[in-house]
């Protein structure tokens, strides 16, 4: 019977790999998504303005 109590080395490996990795992971997963919805957002806002540029176009030389 072996009655030997873990290091603490043995014990930080042991939180580094099974702990603070995967947390690192999806950290970096969560700041793609956060940048991916940025983007889409921001692509929206540029899509929705060149469409609506012809029509602002048309405006503008009928005020003038």
């Amino acid at each position: 019977m072996n009655n030997k109590t873990p290091s603490i080395s043995s014990i930080l490996d042991f939180t580094i790999e099974n702990i603070i990795s995967p947390l690192h992971y999806f950290s970096e997963l969560k700041f793609c998504a956060i940048n991916l919805n940025f983007l889409k957002i921001k692509n929206t806002i540029i899509r929705t303005f060149f469409n609506q540029l012809p029509k602002l176009l048309k405006l503008s030389t009928f005020k003038t």
